[in-house]
């Protein structure tokens, strides 16, 4: 029974299970020798014969579970002898009429996966590859065995690694381009990423080879598929960097500059290029620096930004340059010089407030060192002049006055009056701001006139203040103090009837200070009691 069951792939049911049994005909006879037949063949790898016998002993017996069972079994150890033959095309026919005749069998399906993955890599064109792909996808609609979708996914990878290893990197490319719109996201993202990766792979392979332009034209197409990937960005910038490098070494900083500047003008979204573009400016510009030589440093600095690179590096350095130009003039004592510069550079950046605090600060300097060396007139005329040249600068102007009401301070302590007026009477046409002037020259002959006579009683403190009121007419403390001085003296004369003592003493305030009509009024009262 043992062999009966080997030989027909029957079971010998016995007595005890008659239900079991089924009854043939003439024909099931038939059948069974083809059926026997068809196992002979099969047991000498002769398949396609062994296919020949079942289907005759199907034809006569459709009923014989084992012509069918070995019907199946056949296509699949054909299908694996053909995959031992490296000869694909066949088995996968082979295991798609298994699938039509078994659409649920695991292993046809496995051994399908298995012949169509090989047939794949086996491919010698794009197109023949998207024939196996389009029947992949078929077989997916057949079965609903995602397996198949994602089988192009691993093919493709693996294909399109070959093409690429022999340089065909068009044709790697082309094979991810043969999906259709209803492939599952998971081969989608997978594919996307192999894509993207052959163009990095690709661009990187003909830049080791010395091609800079043709590995930009490469990343490129990726950067137009992919705008946002931050790979090739990050490729594009390193790559313009290398060949900016290498162009710089054979054809000079100039030629380097003006291809990052072109680069970084085709892909304005990428902002590492900009920097790197302005980065080959600045190293040059730094190069300038170490020489000294700052108006080359700012010209380096200011083509940039004429050619078109507007990255913040090379604003703020051109006017750091122009920053350290102004202060190395004033390390040398060179305020004009300082000057000049910040002038310029504050043309050049009008709305920078660093350059007018630092012009402001050199007129400060430069005043004080005047003053220090006993100059007061040309420190005071040098802010004058400097506040004309500089009007929207005030801070220049607040420094009218303050040197000397430093000297009319000192002048107290030094009891120095008599030698500072002449100096105060040239100082005080520089001094703009008439509330500043008045202060001055209030606190001067106010100071002048105590240091003689603290209560303002003598007749050189008179002589005093009418120097002052004849210098200083509209001097309301002047003019408030003679008055004062004035009024005091003619007093003590009227209070001893010295009635032409007092009349002397307003006569001549009249003449010091026609304007001032207490004079007059008093005098009248006095040459009345004459």
């Amino acid at each position: 029974m043992n062999a009966f069951a080997r030989n027909t792939g029957y079971t010998y049911i016995s007595d005890k299970h008659r239900a079991k049994r089924r009854e043939i005909d003439d024909a099931g006879m038939v059948a069974l020798t083809y059926y026997n037949h068809g196992v002979t063949a099969t047991n000498e790898n002769d398949f396609a014969g062994a296919l020949l016998y079942y289907f005759r002993a199907l034809s006569l017996d459709p009923d014989n579970k084992s012509a069918i069972k070995n019907t199946i079994a056949v296509l699949g150890q054909w299908s694996l002898q053909a995959i031992e033959n490296e000869d694909y095309t066949l088995a996968v026919n082979v295991l798609n009429a298994a699938l039509q005749f078994a659409p649920s069998d695991r292993t046809s399906r496995h051994n399908m996966r298995f012949a169509l993955s090989k047939a794949m890599q086996a491919a010698n064109s794009v197109d023949e590859m998207a024939e196996h792909v389009a029947f992949a996808r078929e077989l997916h609609e057949r079965t609903k065995d995602k397996t198949f979708l994602r089988l192009q996914s691993r093919a493709l990878q693996n294909k399109a690694y070959d093409f690429y290893q022999n340089g065909n990197y068009e044709e790697a490319l082309a094979l991810t381009e043969t999906l259709d719109a209803d492939t599952d996201d998971a081969t989608r993202r997978d594919i996307n990423r192999l894509r993207m990766s052959l163009f990095l792979n690709w661009s990187s392979d003909v830049m080791d080879a010395g091609d800079f332009e043709q590995s930009i034209a490469v990343l490129e197409r990726a950067h137009m598929e992919k705008p946002k990937d931050s790979r090739i960005k990050n490729n594009i910038a390193y790559t313009a960097q290398e060949w900016a490098a290498t162009v710089s070494a054979k054809e000079g900083q100039a030629r380097s500059g003006e291809l990052l500047l072109a680069l970084a003008e085709r892909f304005p979204e990428i902002r590492s290029l900009q920097r790197l573009s302005a980065s080959n400016y600045d190293k040059d510009a730094k190069a300038a620096l170490d020489g000294g030589d700052y108006e080359h440093a700012i010209n380096v600095y200011q083509s940039a930004q004429k050619l078109g690179v507007t990255d913040r590096t090379i604003v703020n350095n051109e006017k750091v340059v122009w920053n350290q130009w102004g202060l190395s003039r004033m390390e040398q004592n060179d305020h004009p010089g300082a000057l000049a510069v910040f002038e310029k550079a504050l043309a050049a950046h009008p709305k920078h407030s660093a350059f007018k605090q630092n012009i402001a600060y050199v007129v400060q300097e430069w005043s004080k060192s005047l003053h220090e060396a006993g100059q007061v007139i040309d420190a005071e005329r040098t802010i004058v002049v400097q506040s004309e040249r500089f009007p929207e600068i005030r801070n220049i102007a607040r420094l009218q006055g303050n040197f000397i009401g430093a000297e009319v301070n000192n002048a107290q302590a030094t009891e120095s009056f008599a030698e500072l007026e002449p100096t105060l009477n040239s100082v005080s046409r520089y001094i703009e701001k008439k509330s500043t002037l008045d202060k001055i020259v209030g606190v001067f002959y106010q100071n002048w006139a105590k240091s003689i006579d603290p209560e303002f009683s003598s007749e050189d403190v008179l002589t005093i203040m009418q120097s002052g009121v004849t210098h200083y007419p509209e001097n309301r403390h002047v003019k408030k103090l003679f008055v004062y001085v004035v009024d005091r003296l003619a007093g003590e004369a009227i209070n001893a009837v010295d009635w032409p003592q007092a009349a002397s003493i307003y006569q001549s305030a009249m003449r010091s200070l026609p304007s001032e009509g207490s004079f007059e009024r008093n005098l009248k009262k006095v040459k009345a009691q004459m």
